[in-house]
């Protein structure tokens, strides 16, 4: 049981390293997001959601990070695309 489980580690971590040497913008900025959207929700608290008559309380704990990291996913997918049409590494 205990090889089966380092195996599928191991498979997970040499995975997620190939993404990252592929798509080195992608990761770097959808990180960058993430941490700016934590720090960003630690300072400003909460956030209020209002949608079809009702409202929900969201963490800005939780909810920031979320969407700074999909923003800043988005930026590294272009700066990967455009690295990859010029042919050379940004």
């Amino acid at each position: 049981m205990d090889n089966r489980i380092r195996n599928v580690a191991g498979k997970a971590r040499s995975g997620v390293e190939a993404v990252t040497r592929k798509r080195p913008h992608e990761t770097k900025w959808s990180i960058a997001g993430a941490v700016t959207g934590l720090i960003f929700g630690l300072i400003f608290g909460g956030v209020g959601v209002a949608a079809f008559g009702g409202a929900l309380g969201l963490s800005g704990f939780i909810a920031f990070p979320l969407l700074f990291g999909i923003v800043g996913n988005r930026y590294g997918i272009e700066r990967d695309r455009k690295a990859l049409l010029n042919g050379r590494p940004e």
